[in-house]
């Protein structure tokens, strides 16, 4: 079996999130940097995320990610980081394939629509 970590492109990737029910469309922006199976982004509500994919039957790969919240935040669910931060474990479904996608993760009790674009590989 081929590793999940293979399979995604090295590369910067443009993350577009709101919730599903939203009509306005996916306002919300971050950015993440996939290097060598080592996912790691941010948010411009500082926000930071960490992860790697893991292997998955089918075409679909999973990615496992630790979302660390800073002291205070809201996230777009309702849900409150106490004074001292949150860190959520988090995990979506992607198609390493495909250059624009959209899936829905679990984030604290809440659906989150997310579509991912890929922008283009890492500077050398």
């Amino acid at each position: 079996m081929k590793s999940a970590a293979l399979m995604f492109r090295n590369g910067i990737y443009k993350i577009c999130y709101g919730l599903p029910s939203d009509t306005g469309g996916l306002e919300e922006h971050a950015l993440a940097v996939l290097r060598d199976g080592k996912l790691i982004g941010s948010d411009r509500h500082g926000s930071v995320f960490v992860g790697e994919p893991v292997c998955s039957t089918g075409p679909l790969e999973s990615f496992r990610i630790q979302l660390t919240i800073p002291p205070g935040g809201e996230l777009i669910t309702g849900y409150r980081a106490g004074p001292q931060g949150s860190i959520l474990s988090l995990r979506g479904q992607f198609d390493p394939t495909l250059n624009i996608q959209t899936s829905r993760v679990d984030v604290a009790g809440g659906q989150v629509e997310l579509r991912v674009a890929y922008l283009g590989p890492l500077p050398e």
